[in-house]
């Protein structure tokens, strides 16, 4: 095996080695984001739910009557706007929409009326993954069709009001999951790319001066300077 050969195979084990260590810390990443957009949408569900179940509890101690408590949590839920890109809906027992803050035009109209991929309702689909936990946090995952086609999958989260039986959740889209992580993404798979061409031209330009330096092969070299 010729010296040229040689560094060309330990040049392309070292840019393999790279490559891997750059797949493994996007598969990592992309783990964390998965695990922190998760934490984002159960912290948005337990923020509203606490003011669901605070009012509640107001109600069950004689503060206030049903109708009364209804009312102001619909108040307090319709201005509890978060980003833009982050939605909570709080529907009622019957599944019509109580609080939708970024979409008021919701406001009394039926979560049933929402289909997913598959013209299924996915008002029903919640209710679905509730029926066997009618006490906790529940996820659901569903399709839903843009205007343009496309269909994304979507993780949802709701849970159950224990006194008015009001449905509150959130979720997240795939394709707002796919934008964060490659914002992040972005900038670590150029600083491997950048590093991995540094170290193809150090080796190129190492190899080349080498046998530039040697005026051949060693082999070649050594034969020349035997028939000298």
């Amino acid at each position: 095996m010729t010296l040229k050969t040689k560094v060309w195979g330990m040049a392309g084990l070292t840019l393999i080695a790279l490559l891997a260590v750059m797949l493994m810390g996007l598969y990592t990443l992309r783990q964390a984001s998965d695990t922190d957009n998760k934490s984002r949408i159960y912290q948005l569900l337990k923020s509203t739910y606490s003011t669901v179940n605070q009012i509640e509890q107001y109600v069950a101690a004689g503060k206030m009557s049903d109708e009364q408590g209804k009312e102001l949590a619909a108040q307090i839920l319709r201005e509890n706007k978060y980003n833009d890109s982050e939605y909570v809906y709080v529907a009622d027992e019957n599944m019509n929409f109580v609080a939708a803050p970024h979409d008021p035009q919701l406001h009394g109209t039926s979560f049933h009326d929402f289909k997913d991929a598959q013209g299924n309702s996915v008002g029903q689909l919640l209710l679905d993954a509730v029926r066997g936990n009618s006490s906790g946090i529940v996820e659901y995952e569903w399709t839903s069709r843009n205007a343009d086609g496309e269909v994304a999958d979507l993780l949802s989260v709701a849970q159950i009001s224990k006194r008015w039986k009001w449905a509150v959740g959130t979720g997240i889209r795939s394709t707002e999951v796919d934008a964060r992580f490659w914002g992040s993404a972005r900038s670590q798979l150029i600083i491997c790319l950048i590093i991995g061409a540094f170290l193809g031209f150090i080796i190129i330009s190492t190899i080349r001066k080498i046998t530039t330096d040697l005026g051949g092969e060693p082999e070649d070299v050594l034969r020349l300077v035997r028939a000298v």
